[in-house]
């Protein structure tokens, strides 16, 4: 019910649980609707936790720690421990004990400053193969009938810069000849924005499209894995970008 809590955390930020079920009245059984209810109640109070959970280890801590780092380990404890999590918010307690919070903590300063690309997990998801680090989906990659592939990541700020998008990326375009990623301007993004569009837009600033777009991630990556033209079409909240051999 919380696999994916972090994105239904944006989600609900966003929405409130009246609009969501709303939209979906007369579309689903009634039984359906109070399922959904039900589980969309429990989130928003995880959610409420999640981030009075992060407030308070931050502010108690004697050394300073980063707010969307200690969100993330929050997610992470919440992922491993979301059946005792889910009963406690069905009977309507959400108070984590000190335990938690040390848990929280260990998970801060080992599991996540440690990640590699040795600890991505792969999935396949109906036509997609998901890459998920620590039970958090990281992006996907997914063929086409053409022999292509597309390819979307959202490497967390903590998990960056330590070859984990990497990695995923050469996995997706192993032995492929034209890929397409897609950037946009999307609350799924920490920022609201992806970061290969931000350096796009901040290198058109001084280039053409087509050189701008090898200056991004995804630009450099594309031409270490041998990948040397790229078409650039306008989307309404970015661009898609195809990239060929």
């Amino acid at each position: 019910q919380i696999a994916t809590l972090s994105k239904v955390n944006k989600a609900l930020e966003l929405q409130n649980l009246e609009k969501v079920t709303a939209k979906l009245a007369g579309k689903i059984s009634e039984k359906e609707l109070a399922i959904l209810n039900d589980n969309l109640h429990i989130l928003e109070g995880l959610r409420k936790t999640r981030q009075q959970l992060a407030h308070s280890i931050v502010k108690q801590s004697k050394e300073k720690l980063d707010l969307p780092a200690i969100e993330q380990a929050v997610d992470i404890y919440m992922l491993q421990h979301s059946e005792e999590l889910i009963k406690a918010a069905k009977s309507g307690s959400f108070k984590l004990s000190k335990e938690a919070k040390q848990d929280i903590n260990r998970l801060y300063h080992s599991k996540l400053n440690k990640a590699s690309a040795e600890d991505i997990i792969y999935s396949e998801g109906g036509n997609r193969i998901w890459a998920y680090y620590n039970g958090e989906a990281i992006g996907f990659y997914e063929y086409d009938l053409a022999g292509g592939v597309k390819v979307e990541l959202n490497i967390p700020k903590l998990l960056q810069g330590k070859g984990i998008g990497k990695q995923v990326f050469r996995e997706a375009v192993d032995g492929i000849d034209i890929f397409k990623a897609k950037w946009v301007r999307s609350d799924i993004y920490e920022s609201g924005v992806s970061d290969n569009l931000l350096e796009f837009e901040k290198a058109l600033k001084q280039m053409s499209e087509t050189k701008a777009v090898w200056t991004t991630w995804t630009g450099k990556q594309a031409k270490q894995n041998g990948f040397k033209y790229a078409n650039i079409q306008k989307l309404e909240n970015g661009i898609e970008v195809t990239f060929t051999k």
